[in-house]
C-alpha cells in the first residue's frame, strides 16, 4: 500500500523522474529534462522504496543542468544487474532500465533504449 501511494504522489508532483509501474512491471527512463537533482532523487527512491541500487558512470549536462549524456549501472540485488551507456539524451532518444516483477516474465531486466519496450 506504501508503494502505490508513494508513486501516486510521486507520478503527479515529479513527472521529470521518468518512472512507470505498470501490472508488475517498473519503468525507469532518462530525459533531456532531468536535472542533477531529479537524478540523485531517483538514485535514494530507487534504493529506498524497491532495493534498487542504481549508480551513475557517467553524466552531462547542459548549459541549462539539463541532462545530456549518462551511463549507468542498476543492481537489483537478487543477482539481476545490467548497465548502459555512455549515450546522448535526446528528444528521439531515451534510455532507462525495467524490472519485470511477474512469475511469467520473459526476461526479468532489461538496460538499453526506451523504444525497445514499446
Amino acid at each position: 500500500m506504501k508503494r502505490l501511494l508513494f508513486f501516486g504522489i510521486l507520478t503527479l508532483s515529479l513527472p521529470a523522474f521518468g518512472l512507470t509501474q505498470n501490472k508488475g512491471i517498473l519503468k525507469v527512463f532518462f530525459t533531456e529534462k532531468q536535472s542533477s537533482q531529479d537524478l540523485t532523487a531517483l538514485k535514494k527512491n530507487m534504493l529506498e522504496i524497491y532495493n534498487i541500487q542504481l549508480d551513475y558512470n557517467h553524466l552531462k549536462f547542459d548549459k541549462n543542468s539539463h541532462l545530456e549524456e549518462i551511463a549507468f549501472t542498476v543492481d537489483f540485488r537478487n543477482g539481476l544487474k545490467c548497465g548502459y551507456g555512455p549515450v546522448v539524451v535526446g528528444r528521439k532518444k531515451q534510455f532507462g532500465f525495467s524490472r519485470d516483477y511477474r512469475k511469467r516474465a520473459k526476461s526479468p531486466c532489461f538496460c538499453g533504449e526506451v523504444r525497445r519496450w514499446r
